[in-house]
């Protein structure tokens, strides 16, 4: 098996570093499912936290020694196991400055606000900021094209880390024209490649439908970051993991470097059902994107602060 652009570790002829510190085992030239794997290079151990599917050790290798087998590398103490942190994001509407501090405060330094507006982003002081744009091509949409996106970031009083392909259906301004929404993961390849090209890392952030449809043809290595838009179906614990399990899964075995989020909403769902639905999927997912219609029942200072602290409690946060 050949996997370009990764380095394979001197203690483990077995196994591939990627560049952002995950872990591939590779047994028999294929690639096994994995969820997630960390290094704990400050106690000189490697623990490979994720191993083949229905096996809950700890895969552990002390340096200097070759791995062979998963079979013989497995320890029975799954209590050292350790979740990478969990990364969140920001999607706010009405926007205050109480709600930007509560978002820079529990999302910084990782985190990153996702807006088609550089006013908005510039907000968001502290976080990564990621431009969102409806059409690789120039046609039907108001100043919301990839090369608007691209001028616009180049000149951006701060940085911007990502560009987002938003495409969508009846999305007003925002909407995606017709035959790109035909073509789905043809339109997401080309603006990876547009994207990378002008120096910035390429988010997907379809709608659910247009992801469902896309997603085993989109090249996933060329793929920085996915946001799945799943709140509207976050209410409903099995709806939600129809979406997130097939897609997260297919992209981990075709991708070790792509992110993944889930976005959320308690407009539509209530903080309970959203943290089951994330401990359900925690394992297979980095992230997740608050959305916050601010000033509202479902988004005020209140709400929003009880979610993020519920939200980091899965990892024990």
């Amino acid at each position: 098996m050949k996997i370009q652009g990764f380095r394979r570790l001197s203690i483990c002829n077995s196994c591939i570093l990627t560049k952002d510190f995950r872990f591939i085992f590779v047994e028999d030239s294929k690639m096994i499912k994995f969820r997630r794997m960390i290094a704990m290079a400050a106690f000189g151990t490697v623990l490979l936290s994720l191993l083949p599917a229905g096996n809950n050790g700890v895969f552990i290798m002390q340096p200097g020694s070759v791995a062979g087998t998963a079979a013989n590398a497995i320890s029975s103490s799954p209590a050292i196991q350790k979740p990478m942190p969990m990364l969140f994001g920001i999607f706010m509407l009405n926007i205050s400055s109480s709600l930007v501090k509560i978002a820079d405060t529990n999302a910084a330094p990782t985190g990153a606000a996702f807006s088609s507006s550089t006013w908005y982003l510039n907000q968001f002081v502290p976080l990564k900021k990621v431009l969102s744009f409806a059409s690789v091509t120039n046609n039907q949409v108001s100043g919301k094209t990839l090369a608007n996106a691209i001028s616009t970031a180049n000149h951006n009083s701060q940085a911007i880390t990502y560009l987002a392909y938003d495409n969508e259906q009846s999305n007003g301004a925002m909407t995606t024209p017709s035959a790109e929404i035909q073509n789905p993961a043809h339109y997401t390849n080309t603006a990876a490649d547009k994207v990378h090209s002008a120096g910035y890392k390429f988010v997907a952030d379809p709608s659910r439908n247009i992801l469902l449809s896309e997603y085993k043809g989109v090249d996933w290595t060329k793929v920085d970051m996915l946001q799945m838009q799943v709140e509207r179906i976050a209410y409903s614990q099995s709806k939600f993991n129809s979406t997130v399990i097939p897609v997260a899964e297919y992209i981990r075995q075709h991708s070790a470097n792509t992110t993944i989020m889930v976005q959320v909403d308690e407009y539509y769902a209530t903080q309970s059902q959203i943290v089951q639905d994330i401990k359900g999927v925690r394992d297979i997912i980095d992230g997740v994107t608050i959305a916050c219609h601010g000033g509202t029942v479902a988004c005020n200072d209140t709400t929003l602060t009880s979610l993020f602290t519920a939200l980091k409690s899965i990892d024990g946060g």
